[in-house]
């Protein structure tokens, strides 16, 4: 019997898929034998010759147009399992994690908890938890101080990103002395906005570069078999590239057209959240990649940095 089922949206990169399989090899045969894999793509030849190499798991290649907003759409007819994960192409999570999901499903069953997922690096809030437990103390001040450098307003970083001015937000970069994530996260929850999503990894574009450099020098922790906890917050905003959730409660939200603000996803899930004063459970010390935010990639960065992880990583 299935109880996940993993929605993949691959859009102009498949070739990422390749590193994706990899990790989804190596799971558990126990938890495979749960897992369904529905990949949401315009190129489903690719996908026929790729899934190739992911023994175990049964995969279904769903032929959808291209977009991003009409592949969301066509998933709240596909969720069969009890359980549903959303996954973006550009987005690496080891075996070990997956495994980790799939022996604590359970804790979605309380109604109290909305998702459970990942330290994604670049993530909000999962950035700030990703730097502060994956480096070391050196590395986490070459980041700091690339935050320090961010402004909103200067070096061609809008001030008025998604229709909201946030310059004021300089105060706690080029304005302090020092880096303070958490203080970032509780001022950027109450802007008055439905985007909430602010961050110099997110807005940025050295920042994320520093950020993926460091990673590079230090890719081990990414693969190794950590020892997970989970990390429960309330009231904070998500940047939801990658988490679980039942499925039940993912199609109503996903159905729901007073939780929207535009055509993306991202707001109906935080406003959700927040009208029911639900958790968010993050996986401490589940490290995973996101490469990289459209906000801020330049031609060529964001495969750069995935054919120099995949060499790390795939040996």
């Amino acid at each position: 019997m299935k109880d996940l089922t993993i929605h993949y949206l691959p859009h102009t990169r498949p070739h990422y898929s390749e590193l994706l399989f990899h990790y989804m090899d190596k799971i558990k045969d126990s938890n495979k034998d749960r897992i369904k894999l529905n990949i949401y793509t315009d190129n489903p030849v690719f996908f026929i010759g790729a899934v190739n190499s992911l023994r175990g798991v049964q995969v279904e290649i769903i032929h959808t147009a291209p977009h991003y907003q009409y592949k969301i759409g066509v998933i709240k007819d596909k969720c069969e399992t009890k359980y549903s994960m959303k996954l973006d192409e550009d987005v690496f999570i080891s075996n070990h994690i997956f495994d980790y999901i799939m022996e604590n499903l359970q804790l979605l069953d309380n109604p109290d908890n909305l998702i459970l997922a990942p330290i994604l690096s670049c993530g909000i809030p999962t950035g700030e938890y990703f730097i502060n437990d994956y480096f070391g103390e050196p590395e986490r001040e070459e980041i700091h101080k690339t935050f320090l450098e961010f402004g909103f307003g200067e070096n061609g970083v809008p001030e008025n990103p998604w229709g909201c001015n946030v310059r004021y937000l300089n105060k706690l970069t080029r304005g302090a002395e020092k880096w303070d994530g958490m203080k970032w996260l509780e001022e950027t929850n109450d802007i008055a906005h439905h985007y909430k999503g602010y961050h110099p990894l997110r807005n940025g574009y050295a920042t994320h570069k520093k950020l993926n450099e460091l990673i590079l020098k230090n890719p081990d922790k990414l693969s190794t078999n950590n020892e997970y906890g989970l990390i429960s917050l309330k009231n904070r905003y998500y940047t939801n590239s990658a988490f679980v959730i039942k499925s039940d409660t993912w199609v109503k939200i996903l159905c729901d057209e007073s939780l929207y603000r535009d055509i993306f996803d991202e707001v109906p899930l935080n406003l959700y959240m927040q009208i029911n004063n639900l958790n968010y459970l993050f996986i401490k010390n589940g490290f995973a990649v996101h490469t990289m935010y459209n906000t801020n990639v330049r031609p060529g960065d964001d495969n750069a940095f995935f054919n120099e992880l995949k060499k790390l990583i795939i040996k």
